[in-house]
């Protein structure tokens, strides 16, 4: 008889900043009836548009104690060269483990109103080990990210990966995933699962992803097109399921996870940052 495995995880991350300056007040003009959308800088948005292509600065250097020192270049092409077609992809190298990384797709935009996109990837590189990542969430740029050093663990994967993603409307969106994806341990590992040990494997999954923003804020990119900056409080609910013997999957399993993040702040400037996320996981 098969015992489920589950894990459950309750996680609570308070931050409080405190300032003594006096806030900075703006009067409002009420000759203008239009809203302005301000242009952000590359380095919030972590894109830096040349042409047609937009160069993603995340993957310009990196280092963690597995590659070391990680150098790369990637981004996705514009508007400019195709309205309804993106390609995109990067190239990646570390330095210690001398061991180049990579991944390259296309994106097709199904409608323009609703934001809605398909698109399909290939990509092989390493992944931190008992990771959990919302497709949804916003992505992160930083240009010195110190949590990579203190993480020791990873394991190699490549991966073809189908998915839809779908704006629902400028606060609420959702993404869905198909993927197949063969893994291949770095560390002394193994899982035994049923009397059958396991180094190396194969994972076929689905995924339904949705984050809902109540307070979101527009801004122009580079190259004139507009994005959205998540406002909070933000929700972010997932499920997985992972089918055996689908694609040469290895396992069933079911995997969820809700996360709020909220951010209180206050007419002295000083701030509150919290959030709370729960998973769960049993097959």
């Amino acid at each position: 008889m098969r015992l489920p495995l589950l894990s459950l995880m309750m996680m609570v991350w308070l931050t409080t900043h405190c300032f003594a300056q006096q806030p900075n007040t703006v009067k409002a003009d009420s000759t203008k009836t239009s809203t302005k959308i301000k242009k952000e800088s590359p380095f919030v948005t972590g894109y830096y548009p040349l042409g047609f292509f937009n160069v993603d600065l995340r993957y310009f250097i990196k280092y963690n104690s597995y590659e070391g020192f990680r150098l790369g270049f990637g981004g996705i092409t514009n508007e400019r060269l195709f309205e309804k077609f993106k390609i995109g992809g990067y190239v990646a190298r570390g330095f210690k483990d001398d061991a180049f990384k990579y991944s390259l797709g296309g994106n097709l935009r199904l409608n323009q109103d609703t934001n809605t996109w398909l698109n399909l990837y290939y990509q092989n590189d390493i992944n931190e080990i008992g990771t959990f990542k919302y497709l949804t969430d916003a992505r992160i740029y930083s240009v010195f990210e110190p949590r990579l050093l203190n993480i020791t663990q990873f394991y190699s994967y490549r991966t073809w990966r189908s998915a839809v993603q779908h704006s629902f409307s400028s606060k609420a969106m959702g993404e869905l995933r198909f993927s197949r994806t063969k893994i291949d341990q770095i560390e002394n590992y193994r899982f035994v699962h049923n009397g059958n040990t396991f180094k190396n494997y194969y994972v076929s999954e689905a995924t339904f992803s949705f984050r809902l923003s109540p307070k979101t804020t527009p801004f122009f990119l580079e190259d004139e097109s507009v994005g959205y900056t998540d406002g909070l409080p933000k929700i972010s609910a997932q499920v997985t399921q992972g089918f055996r013997n689908i694609a040469r999957g290895d396992f069933n399993y079911t995997k969820f996870g809700l996360k709020l993040d909220h951010h209180i702040k206050r007419v002295d400037l000083s701030s509150t940052k919290f959030t709370l996320e729960g998973l769960i996981a049993f097959g």
